[in-house]
């Protein structure tokens, strides 16, 4: 049958589906408050968290220092909270 997929056919249950729409929701509201960010401080959490870097070494990736790298991770962290803070209550 061409409608058919091909390979096994997989049945969620309706708690498995609510939790899988519950987390790409959430992936949305993280991408959006991420977009969000001025691009500076969205460059020190990818590094530090998508690619598993220290501060140091986000901070010689992108050619500033130690204090800046930390500033821009302290400010990004707290404009995030208030991000999601804000779409969550959307």
């Amino acid at each position: 049958d061409p409608d058919r997929p091909e390979g096994p056919v997989r049945c969620r249950s309706a708690q498995e589906s609510a939790r899988h729409a519950a987390a790409a929701a959430a992936r949305r509201r993280s991408r959006a408050a991420l977009d969000e960010l001025d691009s500076t401080q969205r460059q020190v959490l990818l590094l530090k968290y998508g690619e598993d870097m220290t501060l140091a070494e986000a901070a010689a990736v992108l050619d500033i220092t130690v204090d800046a790298a930390k500033m821009r991770h302290l400010r990004a962290v707290q404009r995030l909270r208030t991000l999601l803070a804000d779409l969550e209550h959307d």
